[in-house]
């Protein structure tokens, strides 16, 4: 693309882009987390566009929980019937992670036919988009497709879910800035399974509980900080990654994970997402 004031905005979105020499250089942390005015200043000057996320991005389209139901309308000339199906979508309050994430009790949704859905799920993948894109490890595991939206729980008690098993991430709207957070463990897994030697040499057998200190900690340090108000257990376990990632030797750790993601993302093409 020439220089020009859309170029010059398009790179403040992205923030510092990765030299052909090294490609190692991170863009820098946000403020906060992104906004859905953010959102829409992003998509008017095209960030996502032509990439396989396009459509999510562009409250075009989003995986929800929920059944397709069929059902038998007679004609207008009153002679037989007709079979029309309809998506209805659920809360997920009560399930367990295998049935939220299982591929029959969620579906891809085109949200141009459902106005109020489309109103619900404004700009939140664009948000997430926008935040996974400051963490190359976030950015590696971040995929609309994989996310399944909970629009109609009403008071969650988990912020968001990853299975690797399934490869899918559950999501309850009112704590959106989750698709990030579940787009990290993503991200992790992703870095294990394509390059196993590299992470045991850089990190070692990282363990659940380390595994969620890392993701919170880039959550406080590259995405906004949106984390830590969803109560004593979410503020706790905010405070305990800032605490452990003090020591500089640990946030070392973390830098060469993120290297490693930015070596796999130059691997990728355009379309693979934001970049």
């Amino acid at each position: 693309m020439a220089d020009g004031p859309l170029s010059t905005v398009l790179n403040w979105l992205r923030g510092p882009q990765a030299t052909p020499s090294l490609g190692l250089e991170a863009a820098p942390a946000l403020p906060a987390y992104p906004s859905s005015h953010d959102a829409d200043y992003a998509r008017n000057y095209g960030f996502g566009d032509n990439s396989v996320n396009e459509d999510y991005l562009n409250n075009n389209k989003a995986r929800v929980l929920g059944v397709t139901q069929t059902f038998q309308e007679p004609t207008k000339k009153g002679k037989g019937s007709t079979t029309r199906e309809m998506f209805l979508p659920v809360s997920g309050a009560g399930s367990n992670g295998k049935t939220l994430m299982n591929d029959v009790n969620s579906a891809d949704i085109d949200l141009n036919k459902d106005p109020r859905m489309q109103g619900q799920m404004r700009n939140v993948m664009m948000q997430a988009a926008l935040a996974a894109n400051r963490s190359p490890i976030a950015a590696m595991g971040f995929d609309p497709s994989r996310v399944v939206m909970d629009t109609e729980i009403k008071n969650p008690n988990v912020g968001g879910l990853y299975r690797p098993g399934e490869d899918r991430m559950y999501v309850p709207l009112p704590l959106h800035d989750s698709i990030v957070h579940e787009s990290t463990h993503r991200g992790l897994t992703k870095l294990r399974e394509k390059y196993p030697d590299q992470v045991t040499a850089i990190a070692g057998n990282i363990s659940p509980n380390n595994e969620e200190m890392v993701v919170r900690w880039l959550m406080n340090s590259r995405a906004g900080d949106p984390e830590g108000f969803g109560g004593k257990g979410d503020a706790r376990q905010r405070q305990e990654a800032i605490d452990m990632f003090a020591n500089k030797k640990n946030q070392e750790v973390v830098r060469k994970l993120e290297e490693l993601a930015i070596q796999d993302r130059l691997t990728r093409s355009r379309r693979s997402g934001p970049q």
